[in-house]
């Protein structure tokens, strides 16, 4: 009787150590898996991050983008109305000239003017001739223009042909009713410009058919 009841405690007690083993390994699975469940949140959450900051970084980007583009667009703004009143200023250049040309037996000059282009004494020049005839012949010669100033206090003359780039128009012409020389010219270092003498040496001509002179501060526009 006695071994009975010792074999029964025995299995109690194993029933109750395999069950308390198993209870164990059980919450530890239960924890492992809890644990993988947050890992992969975890991760999951890292990524929802990572999709969120590139997200904001677009974003951001697109900002920038959009802040750049206002600016140049302001830029453009800014140079088209530039060039517009530039075009103003063109226009009424044209219209003072076409308004004081009559019929004449001479080449003659309409219009000067030297635009100073943001480099020193660096000026882009216009000179406008006409000539409108009965004839209607076509007029042969050559144009002077010449820049009376001082340097340093000396006083100095300065032939604007000595000064123009390769670019820009021979003052030679041959042309019927309309004449237009534009060019860039680079007075001397410390030049100080007067007045400019323009004048108009006609084909077969010793004297000159036209010469008039402007004072400097005129003919800046």
């Amino acid at each position: 009787m006695a071994g009975l009841v010792v074999l029964l405690l025995a299995a109690m007690l194993a029933v109750v150590f395999d069950y308390g083993h198993w209870s164990r390994i059980a919450g530890e699975m239960i924890a492992t898996g809890e644990m993988r469940t947050l890992l992969q949140e975890n991760r999951e959450l890292r990524a929802n991050n990572d999709d969120l900051g590139y997200e904001l970084t677009k974003k951001n980007r697109a900002l920038q983008v959009a802040e750049i583009a206002r600016g140049d667009n302001h830029a453009e703004m800014v140079n088209l109305e530039t060039e517009l009143s530039d075009l103003k200023e063109e226009l009424r250049f044209y219209r003072e000239i076409m308004a004081s040309t009559n019929v004449g037996e001479t080449p003659t000059v309409r219009g000067v003017s030297f635009h100073p282009t943001g480099h020193r004494d660096h000026y882009r020049y216009r000179f406008v001739l006409t000539y409108l005839n009965k004839d209607d012949s076509v007029a042969k010669g050559r144009l002077k223009a010449v820049v009376h100033g001082a340097t340093n206090g000396r006083l100095v003359t300065f032939d604007i042909v000595e000064g123009i780039d390769g670019k820009s128009d021979s003052l030679d012409f041959e042309f019927k009713h309309f004449r237009l020389f534009e060019g860039f010219v680079q007075l001397p270092s410390a030049f100080e410009p007067e007045h400019i003498e323009v004048k108009i040496v006609a084909a077969k001509r010793k004297k000159p058919v036209f010469s008039e002179s402007y004072a400097w501060a005129s003919v800046i526009q």
